[in-house]
């Protein structure tokens, strides 16, 4: 590898020079823009700085770039949040099938309890069932959950 040479270093000095420049006009609403759609911490330091790095190659770091580097979180901020929710609806689909493969009285304690918001007892008291059996009906029902969902496994997007 060649040594850098001193033109090398002072254009890379000034183009991280330009980089906190550009961060310092528009760094904290290219911040909020990105967490308020990915609703992630993480999520949005991985877009801002997918951001800047795009910016700081295409030479977007004069004043002019402000607005195309904040439609560029934007865009990439939502293709991130898009495909979270589509990971989501996944699940959800895959949760309810699982939920649909349980027994009935199975799954008629488990919505009463997930869904309904109920106690075990409340959930005896409603459905004129021995606590016992409540109790019995929701751990077998939780257990099959588990092993279901272990056989199929983590959503695909």
């Amino acid at each position: 590898m060649e040594p850098a040479t001193t033109d090398d270093v002072a254009l890379r000095q000034a183009g991280e020079r330009q980089v906190a420049e550009l961060y310092a006009r528009v760094g904290v609403r290219a911040w909020r823009l990105a967490v308020w759609i990915v609703h992630d911490e993480r999520a949005a330091s991985d877009v801002m700085l997918a951001a800047f790095r795009a910016a700081q190659q295409d030479a977007r770091l004069d004043g002019g770039g402000d607005a195309g580097l904040l439609i560029d979180v934007r865009r990439r901020a939502l293709a991130v949040a898009g495909a979270r929710r589509r990971r989501v609806e996944t699940d959800c689909a895959t949760m309810r099938a699982t939920v649909r493969s349980l027994s009935e009285p199975q799954r008629g304690v488990i919505e009463l309890a997930l869904f309904g918001d109920l106690t075990i007892s409340s959930i005896a008291a409603a459905t004129d069932t021995p606590r016992g059996e409540v109790l019995r009906l929701m751990v077998d029902g939780l257990c099959a959950l588990r092993m279901e969902l272990a056989v199929r496994g983590p959503a695909t997007p």
